[in-house]
């Protein structure tokens, strides 16, 4: 018989251990010795590690919910409770040398598209947080205490395509088709394809747009003419197969960053005013794998997708309180014109679409559309992140063999 505390320090043990080095990145093997266990004890408490970690989820809101009886201090005034709340939190950061955070936000950016049992551990628990600061908010707000609008609504700002107005950029051919079409079919009330030549776009059913994502006065002209717009694709995008050291590095990393960060930039700028206006509506921003990782026959596209990839979890961050859901697509090779010459595995344009939109409607903020997107993603948090490439003599064997 299983001892009857053992499934105890398991449990604190997982909770430490996860909170500190992440779910990919600690094995049952790190829990059991952690909590002085043999590893075989592990399996007779718990089916697996995904099994423990959605129990340390509800262990860890308990320690949440008993931090919250701050904001339920009826002596205090709502705005007193809310700063007595966020400097014990701040106070806990410090404790612990701001080596753990929050671990709802740990497990959400770690195994958003990996664990849909630990997903819904983490959705419940974040969202009981969120209605109890909204609620002491409320009052705040109903003692007059609060005059700007703050926006929040249970279970986050979800995209809906029904009804929509959305503006594709690139979408002439290959992903940016696929998206205006995947829209259309979804129940879109109008698509604004965008293309520096809009006669190259034949799909039938929307509203072909002239702009050249690199001149500011065309993005203006988009912004003034297409005010309707409640869902902006950054789709465009071009690939000069550069390395650094290259002759021609420096004319490609510009032209690159022109168009594959400064023009999301730009264009979200200035449709961010016009998604606020309509409710706060969608970004979404189309990425690669190669925002995490370097290669010398990409190296200055890469350059540019991690600058995209940083802007956009920037702009999620900034729009947030205008109730703007920022989406991040990162796919590896797309069966599309940029990857011809490619001999690998490539996804088709219309599934990856069908991602996209399927992850708007959800509310959530990344698409990791195939699976070597999925796999470099677990990569980053290993002991020897995948971004740092082989080791140089892994490199030297393989030259050997």
């Amino acid at each position: 018989m299983p001892r009857p505390n053992l499934r105890e320090q398991l449990l604190s043990a997982g909770l430490e251990t996860l909170h500190q080095r992440g779910f990919n990145a600690t094995s049952v093997q790190d829990i059991t010795e952690a909590a002085g266990a043999p590893k075989g004890s592990f399996y007779n408490h718990f089916e697996s590690k995904e099994a423990l970690a959605a129990e340390v989820v509800r262990r860890y809101e308990g320690q949440i919910q008993a931090r919250l009886s701050i904001l339920r201090d009826a002596r205090l005034a709502p705005l007193r409770r809310l700063r007595k709340y966020f400097e014990s939190l701040n106070q806990a950061a410090i404790r612990a040398e701001f080596s753990t955070g929050c671990l709802l936000g740990n497990f959400a950016a770690e195994l958003s598209d990996q664990s849909s049992l630990i997903g819904e551990r983490v959705d419940e628990a974040f969202a009981a947080w969120c209605d109890e600061v909204a609620r002491v908010i409320g009052e705040a707000q109903k003692a007059g205490r609060l005059r700007r609008p703050v926006i929040y609504e249970s279970g986050g700002q979800a995209m809906k395509i029904q009804d929509s107005v959305a503006f594709v950029t690139g979408a002439n051919r290959g992903l940016g088709a696929a998206l205006a079409q995947a829209l259309l079919a979804g129940g879109a009330r109008k698509v604004y394809a965008a293309a520096r030549d809009p006669a190259r776009v034949t799909i039938s059913g929307v509203e072909p747009i002239r702009l050249d994502v690199t001149r500011a006065d065309e993005i203006a002209g988009a912004a003034r003419d297409c005010g309707d717009v409640n869902l902006l694709v950054n789709n465009a995008g071009i690939s000069l197969y550069s390395g650094f050291v290259s002759a021609d590095a420096l004319a490609a990393a510009r032209a690159e960053m022109e168009t594959n960060y400064i023009a999301p930039l730009a264009l979200s700028r200035a449709f961010a005013p016009i998604l606020a206006r309509h409710g706060g509506g969608a970004i979404v921003n189309v990425l690669s794998v190669l925002s995490w990782l370097n290669f010398p026959q990409v190296a200055t596209y890469s350059a540019s997708k991690a600058a995209a990839w940083s802007l956009t979890n920037g702009l999620r961050g900034e729009l947030r309180a205008q109730g703007t859901q920022v989406l991040a697509l990162h796919v590896g090779y797309i069966d599309t014109d940029m990857a011809r010459g490619v001999d690998a595995p490539k996804a088709r344009p219309e599934d990856v679409a069908r991602q996209v939109l399927e992850a708007l409607e959800a509310g959530r903020d990344e698409v990791l559309a195939d699976e070597i997107s999925r796999q470099v993603k677990l990569g980053l948090s290993a002991d020897r992140g995948v971004y740092l490439g082989d080791q140089p003599d892994e490199t030297r064997r393989r030259d050997r063999k």
